[in-house]
């Protein structure tokens, strides 16, 4: 079945001037603090032994056996701060570990773990799921690598929004910010259609909220 095509419900300036607003490049940084267990890094920070396994949205397409064994794997690899060169080689040194190809999933213990280990991506926005389509829809480019050189992103104009809007942005916030342009409406305090009416954290975007 072919997929729909993409549409773009705002511009991505309006995109980054909602995201800036709500304030959910200090968010993201946070709940990615907040993971401080292998069960968080790979479920999110909202995961409690005691609840059971929280999953998100793009989780639930994931059958629980595979998070599972990946959780196990991820606890025998034991990653430490000082192993890898950077997030990059960390990234793939966990994809030839565990077995899997680069995905969302990976990316998201990769991020929630790295932090913690002085690892966070610099060089490249990696791009998975809505990240993805958010980066297609601003720059109409259809075949694209799951990274991307910030730099590159930097001297194209379809992303200048982006980064006048966060000059010293990092690879985690372009990605986020990306992933929010694809799933959100225009932000309103009198609306429901950011999900945030300025007092909470909106879906879509803000990896670990979803």
């Amino acid at each position: 079945m072919a997929k729909k095509p993409l549409h773009a419900t705002r511009t991505l300036v309006q995109a980054v001037a909602d995201y800036r607003t709500c304030g959910l490049d200090k968010k993201l940084m946070g709940n990615l603090k907040k993971c401080t267990t292998d069960a968080q890094c790979v479920y999110g920070p909202n995961f409690s032994p005691a609840t059971g396994k929280t999953k998100h949205p793009h989780q639930r397409r994931i059958p629980g056996i595979i998070l599972s064994d990946f959780l196990s794997k991820v606890k025998q690899m034991n990653p430490q701060a000082g192993q890898f060169k950077n997030f990059d080689d960390f990234f793939d040194a966990t994809c030839k570990y565990t077995g899997k190809t680069p995905s969302l999933m990976v990316y998201d213990y990769c991020l929630r773990k790295g932090i913690h280990l002085g690892l966070m991506p610099d060089k490249y926005v990696y791009l998975f799921c809505g990240a993805r389509d958010g980066y297609k829809l601003a720059s109409g480019v259809t075949a694209i690598h799951y990274r991307v050189c910030i730099q590159g992103m930097r001297n194209n104009p379809a992303f200048n929004p982006i980064f006048s809007g966060f000059p010293n942005v990092s690879c985690a916030i372009v990605e986020d910010i990306l992933c929010y342009y694809h799933q959100r409406r225009p932000c309103s305090a009198n609306s429901s259609n950011c999900g945030c009416n300025g007092n909470s954290i909106p879906k879509g975007g803000v990896l670990g909220t979803f």
